[in-house]
């Protein structure tokens, strides 16, 4: 597509139509028109391949009249092109290096627009940078400052160390009384800690003593448990042995035998 630009002079106020003079790419049979305000011409047409191009055709405002296409331009491939150049130019042919060119603008404008946006990055960058060195300055600054305080605070110490007078010594002398046994009270200590300890173990032994007798104890009572117990079934064994002695009526032969026998074992 190529943008045409100029004027047809300031008292012309209407309308151009254009219809291709073949079907071409980019164009079709139904006429295309474009308003033109005193004079001033800016239509965007397809580029006319070889041997194509446009008929045009003027009506004024408010014009009835059928349209006659009294010009013939041909639209070289070129991004914008004057409107003298085409009317004047009646043999005006398509450049061979034009679609070339074209994209040699693209190709350019898209280069400028990429290095100012890189430029626009670096202005960025650079205003960020000399922000932080303002801010850098002035934590400096600030640090000198506090130096210069404290080297101010240090001498001033300085000198009342320096005008001070030397410190004086005190020291102090405590007497600690300790009270030495004689030599029999020692020995007098020193047996009754052995008296001490011989009784200690004299205990243990008599406490030793206690248990095992504790524990003789407690056998002795599990053997006169146990000797009650086989008296009672002694007792309950002779009970039983009574009762199947006694005479009963209708008593078996086998039951008096029984007795007989039970009699004999007594008897020994």
């Amino acid at each position: 597509m190529t943008r045409i630009i100029g004027s047809l002079g300031a008292d012309k106020t209407g309308y151009l139509h254009f219809r291709p003079s073949a079907i071409f790419a980019g164009a079709s049979r139904e006429p295309v028109r474009s308003k033109v305000i005193n004079g001033a011409v800016d239509v965007t047409l397809s580029s006319n391949p070889a041997g194509t191009c446009w008929l045009v055709g003027w009506r004024q405002q408010f014009d009835g009249k059928p349209i006659e296409f009294t010009e013939k331009w041909i639209v070289p491939w070129e991004d914008e092109v004057e409107l003298d150049e085409i009317r004047a130019g009646a043999g005006y042919r398509r450049n061979p290096r034009g679609r070339s060119a074209a994209l040699d603008n693209t190709i350019s404008r898209n280069e400028v627009q990429e290095a100012q946006r890189k430029v626009f990055e670096l202005e960025e960058q650079n205003a960020k940078l000399l922000s932080k060195l303002v801010k850098s300055e002035g934590n400096a600054a600030h640090a000198v400052g506090n130096l210069a305080s404290y080297k101010s605070e240090v001498g001033r110490l300085q000198q009342r160390l320096n005008a001070a007078a030397e410190p004086i010594v005190q020291t102090k002398t405590q007497v600690v009384e300790k009270r030495v046994l004689p030599a029999d009270a020692r020995q007098m200590m020193a047996d009754a800690r052995a008296e001490i300890v011989s009784l200690q173990q004299e205990n243990e032994e008599l406490r030793q003593q206690l248990e095992d007798r504790i524990s003789l104890s407690t056998h002795f009572a599990n053997l006169n448990s146990e000797i009650d117990r086989l008296n009672s079934e002694k007792l309950q064994l002779l009970a039983r042995i009574d009762e199947l002695k006694q005479p009963r009526r209708h008593a078996s032969s086998l039951r008096k035998e029984m007795i007989a026998n039970l009699d004999r074992l007594l008897d020994g």
